[in-house]
């Protein structure tokens, strides 16, 4: 990311704040990384803030010190932001999947990409089991094979599917 951040253009009627020399880092790098997939297609980005309502078509990014969770009521469904309970805690996609499986069961979906660590295995496992829909990147496919493998090994996917038909298939299972 910091590769494709340092070479992209400051947004337009936005700061450059912390670039120096074309570099962000620190709080900038994390504004350029959050609004980046909406520079770079038609996808909307928002920073994910506690009793945010969920919006369809609309992509939370929350900081590495917190982590979300979803509240699901019959009206709406809505962000819950956390402060994360340990500086180094890395499973906060486990706490905000397991939280999709319990308030939407077989409506939740989940994708696991390449990756070094398990991050994601808890979290996939628990919408497999309340009967969401899994994909899991090939793992011919990822750079990084360990975290496509231990949820192969673990759980019961029914779509494995290769970095470069991924964008489609998640288009035709989830639309």
């Amino acid at each position: 990311i910091r590769g494709v951040v340092k070479n992209h253009p400051t947004p337009a009627g936005r700061s450059s704040g912390g670039l120096r020399g074309g570099v962000a880092r620190g709080r900038s790098l994390r504004r350029c990384v959050c609004h980046l997939p909406e520079h770079c297609s038609s996808l909307r980005v928002k920073r994910a803030l506690d009793g945010d309502r969920i919006e369809a078509g609309l992509c939370y990014v929350a900081c590495g010190r917190e982590y979300v969770t979803v509240e699901r009521t019959p009206a709406q469904a809505t962000l819950v932001v956390h402060p994360a309970p340990f500086e180094n805690h890395k499973s906060a996609i486990n706490m905000l999947m397991i939280s999709v499986a319990e308030n939407f069961a077989g409506q939740s979906g989940g994708i696991i990409l390449t990756g070094s660590g398990t991050d994601g295995l808890e979290g996939i496992g628990e919408i497999v089991r309340y009967g969401g829909r899994a994909l899991v990147q090939e793992p011919g496919s990822c750079l990084h094979k360990q975290m496509t493998l231990s949820v192969l090994e673990q759980h019961r996917i029914d779509d494995v599917v290769a970095d470069a038909a991924m964008a489609v298939t998640i288009n035709e299972i989830f639309n």
